[in-house]
């Protein structure tokens, strides 16, 4: 198959690079764009995975996200609900409830990459440790 084209929400820094300058692979075509994107719907025009941090609540929905694409949401912001105790509940950048059926796939917020992301912090602790007492690294 040909180039895949996948376009990247990058609202505000992380502890990592964003994917485009990490190095998506050979057979990709990133696309970054920003919080302040004058026309998003073009830039994810084609794309067929896009991941999303830019902690704003709705920002990709049918009229922007391509049909089929997967999306990775990173985002993380706070929503009212009377419903429950804190009065304010967890969601990603994209609605959901809007893309299902429309999305090929879509992590959730809470509980998407979240769970990945406290797993390599706790790996990267231990490569920490092994290497200041100096412990044979394992594979």
């Amino acid at each position: 198959p040909g180039r895949r084209h996948r376009p990247i929400r990058d609202g505000r820094p992380s502890a990592r690079p964003p994917p485009g300058r990490a190095g998506p692979g050979p057979d990709a075509t990133v696309t970054v764009a920003h919080s302040r994107t004058a026309d998003l719907r073009s830039a994810l025009a084609g794309a067929r995975t896009i991941f999303s941090c830019v902690g704003r609540p709705g920002l990709l929905n049918r009229a922007v996200v391509p049909e089929g694409a997967a999306i990775v949401d990173v985002g993380l912001a706070s929503v009212p609900d009377p419903g429950r105790p804190s009065g304010a509940r967890a969601v990603g950048d994209a609605d959901a409830t809007d893309l299902e059926g429309w999305a090929s796939a879509l992590t959730p917020v809470p509980g998407g990459v979240g769970p990945v992301t406290v797993a390599e912090l706790m790996r990267s602790t231990v490569v920490a440790w092994e290497r200041l007492e100096d412990l044979p690294r394992r594979p």
